[in-house]
């Protein structure tokens, strides 16, 4: 099986198309629009961009078809929620739909790698597996550590509100500045021993899902979904071994997430 593929973001997709209230006849489709989206980057080709631009009005058509059926979308979606406030003029039809691309965008890829990534650092680190499969109310602890320790977000871009010195580096009012959340989740001055996978390590905190007003909003469904993909896995039969000779990293800036990981038992 391609823990990325096949299980990984089938399973992520799912569950947000369900809290957004898309039927299961729209997923492939949907997740062949996200793929798109989520490829490109301000540097990509003209092509790229377009091809991405027709997913998002593709997907916007989806939604606001939705939106009109007989008796409207399912009460207590996602969808729902953005629609009643659409209607009210909390947001405008522009921010109607980016705001439910964004749940699906940002929230599909980085969850399906952060699946990914756990699975190959727990067939890295027998020890800590062969624990968490004897003692399965640690994961959650779990969870957090593999987060720290392998996560699918590395870097973020902040502008400066306002000018300042940080360690001896002046920082000018509206410059970009990038944050490196992987290197901040491995600070010997915040966690002891960080570069040693430690599932029984008591973390209430990591820098995975950023900090302050961009507190990543999705990052208790994202534990959620998490942490449930890795129990299923665990409960399966038989002990997981990993067939993947090559581990190809994806090239997305400040992203890290797998190609694929193929396993088997």
């Amino acid at each position: 099986m391609d823990v990325l593929n096949e299980y990984a973001l089938p399973l992520v997709l799912r569950v947000l198309a369900e809290l957004q209230g898309v039927p299961e006849s729209s997923f492939e489709e949907l997740r062949a629009w996200i793929g798109v989206i989520s490829s490109v980057s301000s540097s990509s080709p003209k092509e790229e961009l377009l091809r991405a631009n027709r997913a998002v009005a593709e997907y916007g058509q989806l939604v606001e078809g939705l939106a009109g059926e007989a008796g409207g979308s399912p009460q207590g979606t996602v969808l729902a929620g953005m629609l009643a406030a659409r209607e009210s003029g909390q947001v405008s039809q522009t921010e109607f739909v980016a705001n439910l691309l964004a749940l699906l965008d940002a929230g599909t890829q980085t969850t399906a790698d952060f699946i990914t990534n756990s699975v190959l650092v727990l067939l890295s680190h027998q020890d800590q597996l062969k624990l968490l499969r004897e003692d399965p109310q640690l994961l959650g602890y779990a969870v957090q550590e593999l987060l720290r320790f392998e996560s699918p977000v590395q870097i973020v871009g902040r502008w400066a509100t306002e000018s300042f010195v940080f360690q001896g580096k002046g920082i000018e009012r509206g410059q970009v500045v990038y944050l490196v959340l992987g290197s901040a989740n491995r600070d010997p001055s915040w966690v002891s021993d960080p570069d040693r996978l430690d599932l029984k390590r008591k973390l209430d905190r990591t820098a995975a899902f950023g900090g302050g007003t961009h507190y990543c909003l999705g990052a208790p469904l994202a534990r959620l979904i998490g942490g449930k993909a890795l129990e299923i896995l665990l409960q399966w039969k038989g002990s997981l071994s990993l067939q993947t000779s090559r581990l190809i990293w994806r090239p997305a800036f400040g992203f890290r997430g797998l190609t694929e990981l193929r396993v088997s038992w």
